[in-house]
């Protein structure tokens, strides 16, 4: 029961008790019914008064613990003339002003947060307090297309990049190459939400920031090494030949034999003049000039020499390709290029008596050439497109790092890695 409501039953019981206490005396002595009715009015009027003086705070209270409860921080309660009450009442008014702005500032902090992490490269997956992911950025949502994410362990997703956050520990960071060319930070922290750790993983794509780096280290290399190389090639052969022309013309014993060892050294020192060359052109790969082009037109300049290559090693080349064909925006030259590179590594994977699958798609559009080739071993795959890394034993990696300059020039994805069935595929991306 409220207290008014109380207030009111006991005090119209005294009331009424002294009421009729007074109209018994009234009935013994006639003489007190002015007195009687005085002192009943004076009664009422107290009641009144002692119901303002308390009560009406106790209402004032009730109302505040209401706004309270509804959150409603924007109303204030009224000075009711009590000075012991209206300096409770501004203390409320004081608590529920800054309430107000706390709140709005909690709300502005988090809108502001939300827009970082909704426009941050950083990719930040929130899980739940059963390590299931709760939240995705459209950074990480983008790292994760075609997989089903939300209220997913991330042991439980289809991706290598998934599995390898899956092995993280509270506070601790590492560096994920996947297919040897993209490369990840992954850092697994938390922030406290209601008394209890939230975990969190931030995903920082380094590919790159790396790769310009890379480039930036060979390409001088290359220079140096190709300016001196050919200049030290170019003045020692100049020597030789002259000396095995002096040799030939001399009736010297042995002067055939020497000749020849001449020969061999000056083939040698052409051969690493050539290789210089090779790097170089790697360095000097110009900007493609792009253009709308049929896929169709990208296939039929290129399908000629691969199938009389493939027939010679009695491999079956075929190409899948839908019609009508699709288009993309590309250097025409440049990408014929690196569809022979990628089928000529198919080929030597091979070796003899296997196959090779040119497939396109258009939703994705993408281009793969699959092969039942040796395959990447795991210890290789993330070496992929590392300068000057070869799977070949006399390889020099050149190969790899064209295709490579060529792709990312374009601005195309591309993965080179050995499927659990044992096809090995290169994927081009074109968006």
């Amino acid at each position: 029961m409220k207290i008014k409501y109380s207030f009111w039953l006991i005090a119209g019981t005294f009331y009424l008790a002294l009421a009729v206490v007074l109209i018994y005396g009234f009935l013994k002595n006639p003489r007190m019914l002015l007195l009687s009715q005085l002192l009943l009015i004076l009664l009422f009027v107290g009641l009144i008064y002692f119901y303002r003086l308390i009560i009406r705070p106790i209402n004032i209270i009730a109302s505040g613990s209401d706004l309270i409860k509804e959150q409603d921080f924007s109303s204030r309660l009224t000075a009711i003339g009590q000075p012991d009450i209206d300096k409770l009442i501004g203390v409320f008014n004081k608590m529920m002003g800054q309430l107000k702005e706390e709140r709005l500032r909690v709300r502005e902090q988090h809108y502001f947060l939300d827009l970082l992490i909704n426009a941050s490269p950083l990719g930040v997956i929130t899980l739940d307090f059963d390590q299931r992911i709760s939240s995705l950025n459209p950074s990480a949502q983008r790292l994760f297309v075609g997989s089903e994410t939300t209220g997913r362990l991330l042991a439980e997703i289809d991706h290598p990049l998934a599995a390898e956050m899956a092995t993280l520990k509270p506070n601790e960071h590492k560096i994920v190459r996947l297919s040897g060319l993209h490369v990840y930070k992954c850092t697994r922290s938390y922030f406290i939400d209601r008394g209890f750790q939230h975990p969190f993983i931030l995903v920082e794509e380094l590919t790159h920031e790396l790769i310009r780096t890379e480039k930036k280290a060979y390409e001088k290399v290359i220079r140096v090494m190709s300016h001196e190389v050919n200049n030290a090639i170019g003045a020692t052969n100049s020597m030789l030949n002259l000396l095995a022309d002096n040799l030939r013309q001399s009736d010297l014993a042995y002067s055939e034999d020497f000749c020849n060892v001449i020969d061999i050294a000056t083939e040698r020192g052409s051969n690493l003049s050539r290789l210089m060359s090779n790097f170089s052109e790697v360095v000097k790969i110009p900007d493609p000039a792009r253009k709308e082009v049929s896929l169709q037109m990208l296939i039929d300049a290129v399908r000629l020499p691969l199938e009389a290559e493939c027939h010679k090693r009695n491999i079956k080349f075929t190409i899948d390709l839908p019609t009508p064909a699709p288009t993309i925006n590309a250097d025409i030259i440049q990408m014929e290029q690196v569809l022979i590179n990628i089928v000529k590594n198919s080929m030597e994977s091979i070796g003899r008596d296997g196959q090779i699958a040119v497939k396109i798609t258009s939703n994705p559009l993408a281009l793969t050439v699959e092969d039942n080739g040796k395959g990447i071993a795991p210890e290789e795959q993330s070496l992929l497109f590392t300068p000057f890394f070869s799977t070949k034993p006399n390889g020099q990696g050149i190969g790899l790092m064209f295709i490579r300059e060529i792709l990312l020039n374009h601005q195309y994805q591309m993965s080179l890695e050995t499927k659990a069935n044992g096809i090995t595929e290169f994927r081009i991306g074109f968006k």
